[in-house]
Formats: structure tokens, sequence, C-alpha cells
């Protein structure tokens, strides 16, 4: 039913009303929101196992990339990592069941030379104490792996992959809603803003904000929607956008624009998108920039602007230093999964993903970095049309972005990076699934003719 409904105003305007109603509800009852979690979690492996048709199952996979952040803003008694297992196992539920499974060797590759470092960390913490950092750690590479197997798998037209990343929209305006609400009343300084965040953390809140701008813009773009809802999108796209600025946590904003511009570079070039794009690009730019920020700085005192005119790394720059101290000194396997905070002088977990890879994986994490990265570029590279390209180089650039300043902590950077994998059907596939016939035999049907 799901990969039938088509982008309305009615349906996008009710999907995202329903999930504001559903935060501060979500806000208000513990209960409810460990509900919704564990309604949520299951999803994905329900529709996995019953559904043929991918669509439902991504759509799934979304939704749960959207609700993690929710769930934690809501104190929600969920697995911390439960948002990655949920994905990683209904998205291989559906492979094993439905689909002819194509894992790219890239991924395999990446996720093995991740796994000679846990030994390090067994010798180190004993078996009984390596669950937390094992499940804190690995639990995103696996998720990347699965999505980037499960994307390569199957073949989705464009309004298709639109249906699936839509999924996400819902809750992440159940977390506008609810930090909305906070910054009404925060008091803002030069840091990033905990009560404009809904009382978590700004960084993870304000990346997921700029997650969902990102998704409705480009859909907006190239989804080609009736003119009242790209509108509808596009007002999404900024209020998301000026809530995200609110937590004043920088990076959620810097990595939604690398994405658009990402895309724009691509999309550019379509003769049928370049108009729609320009239009909306510009018109949420100077809505943005000169109706919208003016406001919201003139709300924060002028914290708003200050923050974002300091660039610098909130110690971030001392963690990459130390990670890269500890590869200079454990060149091959690193310290082992989960043991770079132990090197660093804070205690602090890492933030950057690349600079944990060669710390706690030493060689072998710059190896399974660059074949992920060698991996995104072919898919670029290679893609079947400009919009494939766009919309792999969008998924490319956020997730390294968010990777950047947010590691791995959220599903969000698997899933969307998984995208990067995406292919559409190729001119005969859909006359090929209508007669339920192979490539194979179509070919030897056409020698015949000839």
């Amino acid at each position: 039913m799901l990969s039938r409904l088509a982008l309305t105003l009615p349906l996008s305007l009710t999907w995202m009303a329903a999930h504001v109603a559903l935060g501060l509800v979500m806000q208000r009852s513990h209960s409810g929101a460990t509900a919704h979690g564990y309604l949520a979690l299951c999803a994905p492996m329900i529709l996995g196992w019953f559904c043929a048709s991918p669509v439902p199952v991504g759509f799934a996979a979304a939704y749960v990339v959207g609700s993690e952040v929710l769930w934690r803003m809501t104190g929600a008694s969920v697995f911390w990592e439960g948002g990655k297992y949920a994905i990683a196992a209904g998205l291989a539920v559906y492979l094993a069941r439905h689909a002819r499974m194509v894992i790219p060797p890239a991924a395999a590759a990446y996720l093995l030379l991740l796994l000679p470092s846990a030994l390090l960390t067994v010798q180190a913490l004993g078996l009984d104490r390596v669950r937390s950092p094992f499940s804190f750690y690995l639990s995103g590479p696996v998720a990347l792996a699965v999505s980037l197997t499960f994307f390569s798998s199957v073949r989705l037209a464009p309004v298709e992959l639109w249906k699936v990343v839509f999924g996400a929209i819902g809750p992440v305006f159940a977390i506008f809603a609810i930090a909305a609400r906070g910054a009404m009343a925060a008091s803002y300084g030069s840091e990033s803003n905990m009560e404009a965040s809904g009382g978590f953390g700004p960084n993870q809140v304000s990346a997921v904000l700029g997650m969902g701008a990102s998704i409705l813009l480009l859909t907006a773009i190239t989804a080609r929607p009736a003119a009242a809802t790209r509108l509808l999108l596009m007002a999404g796209a900024v209020a998301l956008s000026a809530q995200s600025a609110l937590t004043l946590s920088r990076g959620g904003l810097y990595a939604s624009g690398g994405a658009t511009l990402a895309a724009a570079f691509f999309l550019v070039r379509r003769p049928g998108v370049r108009t729609p794009l320009v239009l909306t690009i510009a018109v949420t730019a100077l809505i943005g920039f000169y109706v919208v920020l003016p406001r919201l700085d003139d709300f924060t005192g002028g914290a708003l602007a200050n923050r974002f005119r300091d660039t610098g790394l909130t110690g971030r720059d001392e963690l990459i230093e130390e990670d890269l101290r500890m590869w200079q000194e454990n060149p091959v396997l690193g310290v082992g999964v989960g043991m770079s905070k132990y090197g660093h002088r804070r205690g602090l977990a890492a933030h950057t993903e690349f600079s944990r890879l060669v710390a706690e994986h030493g060689t072998l994490g710059l190896a399974a970095l660059c074949f992920l990265l060698s991996f995104g570029i072919s898919r670029v590279l290679g893609a079947s049309s400009t919009l494939n390209a766009a919309v792999c180089a969008a998924a490319l650039t956020w997730s390294l972005m968010f990777m950047t300043s947010n590691a791995m902590r959220l599903s969000a950077a698997s899933f969307i990076f998984g995208i990067a994998a995406w292919r559409q059907p190729g001119a005969l596939e859909p006359v090929l699934q209508y007669f339920r016939v192979t490539q194979p035999q179509a070919q030897l049907a056409l020698r015949e003719v000839d």
C-alpha cells in the first residue's frame, strides 16, 4: 500500500502535523515514548519478513533513523543502540527473504577490517566487559554495511526512494516540536543550547533537524510535487533549519548545506530539474537569510550570529591530535575497539569517526575508510543519471560531515551512507518485472527474434 501512496499536500501535512502532536505527547508520557520505541523498532523486522516490496521496509528503517534522537529526548526505555540493530536486522531479514543479495566487496572489506582490533579490547577488558564498547562502536559499522547491501540489492525508482526517506520526516518534526517548545524559554549564551535542543545533546538534535531539512528540500526539487506541496516542503525545510540554528550547534546546518550543494552540483545539469532547483534554493535562501535568521538573531540577543562567527572546533581538534598520537604509537591494529577514550586526557569518547578509526583500528582502520570512500566515489562517478549522482553525492556528503563531528553516534550516519549505493531501475527492468522474466531470458528472446 505504501508504494502506491503519492506525495500530496494533505498526506505530507498530516504526516508532519501528527508527529508534532505525537512529540509533545511523548515528552509528557514516558510509557507512551517507550511504547512508540518498541513498535518502531519491531516494524523493520516485521515488514522485512512479510513485505515483498522494499519500500515499506526502507520506510520503516528511515522512521527508526528519525526516531532515535526522539527516544533519547523523551527518555524512552529502549536499548541505546537499538536503532542501529533494528535497521540492520530489518534490512537483513528482507534481503534474506525477498531479494537477491548483492554484497558490495567494499562493504564486506570495511567491516572485516574492523574486527581484528576487537581482540585487543578483549585482552584489555576481559570478555565480561566488552559488550558495551563493542555495541557502541561496532553497531554503526554493521548497520552501514547492511544498508549498503540493501540499497545495492534492490532497485528503487526515484519516487520510491523519496517515499522511503520521507519516513524519517515524521519523527524529525516530533523532535522539532519538543525543541521549539524548549527554545521559547531558553537563555542563550556562547555555547550550544541544551534547552533549545529539547533537553538533549545539541549536536545530535541539530544534525537530525538538518538532515530533515535536506530531505525536504531535495524532495521539493526532484520529486516534482504539486506547487502547494512544494511550498509546504520548502516551509518545512526553513522551519527545521531555523530550529537547528537555535540549538547553537553549527554542525547540523553545515551538513545540511553541504548535502544540498553537493546535490545541486549535479542537478543543475538536468534540464527538467534546473528551474525548480534554482527557484527552490533561491527562495528558501532568501527567506532564510533575510527574514528568518535576522529575527532568530534578535530572539537570541545576538548569540546566534556570534556562535556562527566562532570558527573554533570546541575541543575536537585536541581529540583528533590525541587519536593520531595513539595511531602513531600503535600503527597496525590501533589501541582496540572503544579504547581510545582511555588515551584522551579528558576521558571523552571520540567525536570524529575518521580519527577514531585510525586510533582504535590502526592502519586497518585507514584501509577500511579508504574502501568506503572509494565505493562512494565510484558510485557517484558511475551513476546511471544525474539524479542518481546527485542523490549519492548528497548522501555521502551528509554522512561524512556528520561523522566529522558526531562519529557514528546515530544510525542516521549508517543508513544515509547506504543510500549512496542506490541504483535506479534500468529501462528494461519494469517490463521484465511485469512479464516476470529475467534479464538473460529477455536477451535470449531478443537474439531469437534477430
